[in-house]
């Protein structure tokens, strides 16, 4: 009787470790529906994606890092520079394409850098990514005289048109959740994130080269948060010095809510994209109830102690 309700306890925890993360988002949508009739209609919910497309974005960039094992806190500082960037390439008559790549290289090399200090150097992500958001944000307001620059002509297509019925931002994510899992789960360099975010000194033993691996990391990282950047700029047809403020936090919230472990090691791309919508709608349903800007920034930094301490306490357990 006793093994049977062992087996039964541990097939209940399986059950919940496995799908838990699906019932919370079930949970928020049923919770937003209350809270706002129109919610499940097909405009909406494609207007709270887009919406959430560039923390969506930054989750999946996020989810690398963290599965090599490293974070990045200066995501929102790079997001704004790679934006405004990509907005004043295309200001001096750029063309679409190289507007793109402008932003594109600007957040490559900002978070290869951070790549380079952490993993060459030897200097904690969490160090040399803090420094980068600091001297980034402080380069932001430096390039723009800390105003908004609003006169952007046609940048807002990017940000607020539609292929077909479905707005870009929410294609980008799409093509973005594709790519991650087919790194993640048909190729070496997948294999390599996990093979060292889970055991570093195992698998430089196993001939895997780390310190590359990690930079390879930094390197996608820096594509989606550039990419994350431009959408956010050309949603609000504005570039806006500011931008990105407090972002990193959710991109990091998103990522370990969807399954992935501040140890290292652990994360998948579905789960990071189901993290990132919950983020999303949870934000969605405290503006539908008019609560203050301030109260959801301690709503958020609850979810994000939770989250954490529900990480380490699977950690403990796991051992």
């Amino acid at each position: 009787m006793r093994l049977e309700n062992t087996l039964k306890g541990n097939s209940v925890k399986s059950i919940a470790s496995k799908y838990g993360i699906y019932l919370v988002l079930v949970l928020m949508v049923v919770i937003s529906s209350i809270a706002s009739p129109n919610f499940l209609t097909v405009s909406n919910i494609l207007s709270v994606l887009r919406q959430s497309s560039p923390t969506i974005i930054l989750a999946f960039g996020a989810m690398f890092l963290m599965i090599s094992g490293s974070m990045d806190l200066s995501v929102g500082s790079v997001l704004a520079i790679s934006g405004i960037f990509s907005l004043s390439v295309y200001m001096m008559g750029g063309s679409w394409l190289g507007a793109i790549l402008a932003g594109i290289m600007t957040g490559l090399v900002c978070c290869t850098l951070s790549g380079i200090i952490s993993a060459y150097v030897g200097v904690p992500s969490f160090i040399v990514t803090l420094a980068m958001d600091l001297i980034v944000r402080g380069g932001v307001m430096l390039y723009t005289g800390g105003m908004p620059i609003t006169r952007t002509g046609n940048f807002a297509a990017f940000g607020q048109g539609f292929i077909g019925p479905i707005p870009i931002p929410i294609v980008v994510v799409a093509v973005i959740w594709a790519v991650s899992a087919f790194i993640l789960n048909h190729t070496t360099l997948g294999r390599k994130f996990y093979a060292i975010g889970g055991n570093a000194e195992a698998a430089r033993a196993s001939g895997i080269n780390v310190k590359r691996t990690t930079l390879f990391a930094y390197f996608i990282n820096g594509i989606f948060v550039a990419i994350a950047g431009i959408i956010f700029m050309s949603r609000l047809n504005s570039g806006t010095p500011g931008g990105g403020d407090g972002y990193a936090l959710d991109a990091i919230a998103s990522t370990v809510i969807g399954g992935s472990s501040l140890s290292g090691g652990i994360g998948t791309a579905t789960g990071t994209l189901v993290g990132a919508i919950i983020m999303g709608l949870i934000s969605n349903i405290l503006n539908l109830v008019s609560v203050q800007s301030y109260v959801q920034s301690i709503v958020k930094g609850v979810i994000i102690v939770l989250a954490v301490v529900l990480d380490i306490s699977a950690k403990k357990k796991s051992v």
